[in-house]
């Protein structure tokens, strides 16, 4: 387990990546009483951007929700999806019991250059009030993705954010642009690298996480060519998997 710790206006949170290990496993934060009255949500956004291929995942999500809810008779977790108002109707018919939420992102200049970032501001907007007086933890998380029974069982530790592990990056020069950045912005970087875009604990916490990374993600967008950075390999992936390896473990 590695953890690393930031100050936010709400708490203070920690950020954990936990792996399956014979000591550390989903099963160590099941606890009965929480599982009979956590209320728990998982949070995706449905884009009316390559609306048939969003609607799609949410179908395969949905189905793969149906299964662990219907197996446990002590533990909900309700489905809730952010949408764009283009594309409630289909998203509805992929995931008739989830609960809905139209959402239309900014029309500010940095959402329409880089919508995917809208996935991340659901939760930095007014219109997630909600999940802080409706649920104890949240999963935000994207469409592509199949939920597991141990999710079941799985509860964040108190005051505990838990992030997945992503594959965002193979080259160390991004590696070490990201940490240059964090100077620049008089943040101190915690030396973890390739956090996924699964996010799990308190609703205030992910709200005020989204609010911080969608203000650092704007300002890395007009501040630096990363645009460009996965064109500028000069190896192969495996090659420059091996530079990555090599400049964290230094």
């Amino acid at each position: 387990t590695t953890t690393t710790t930031t100050t936010t206006s709400t708490s203070t949170i920690t950020t954990a990546k936990l792996r399956a290990t014979n000591t550390t496993t989903a099963s160590t934060f099941f606890n009965v009483d929480r599982a009979r009255h956590q209320r728990r949500a998982v949070v995706v956004y449905v884009s009316q951007v390559k609306v048939q291929v969003y609607v799609a995942e949410l179908r395969w999500l949905y189905e793969s929700w149906r299964v662990i809810t219907h197996e446990s008779s002590t533990a909900s977790i309700d489905l809730v999806v952010f949408c764009h108002p283009a594309a409630v109707d289909a998203a509805r018919e992929a995931a008739p019991l989830a609960v809905f939420v139209p959402y239309e992102p900014p029309s500010s200049d940095f959402l329409v250059r880089y919508p995917v970032a809208a996935s991340v501001q659901i939760l930095a907007s007014n219109d997630s009030t909600f999940l802080e007086n409706d649920y104890d933890a949240i999963l935000r998380s994207d469409t592509d993705c199949f939920l597991a029974p141990g999710l079941l069982k799985f509860y964040p530790p108190p005051s505990t954010v838990v992030v997945s592990h992503g594959a965002y990056n193979i080259d160390v020069r991004t590696a070490h642009r990201v940490v240059a950045a964090a100077r620049r912005l008089h943040k101190r970087h915690m030396g973890h690298y390739n956090l996924g875009s699964s996010w799990y604990g308190p609703p205030i916490d992910l709200r005020a996480i989204a609010t911080e990374t969608i203000r650092i993600t704007e300002w890395l967008y007009y501040n630096g060519d990363w645009r460009n950075v996965g064109n500028q390999l000069l190896a192969s992936s495996a090659d420059s998997r091996s530079r990555v390896d090599a400049g964290y473990n230094h």
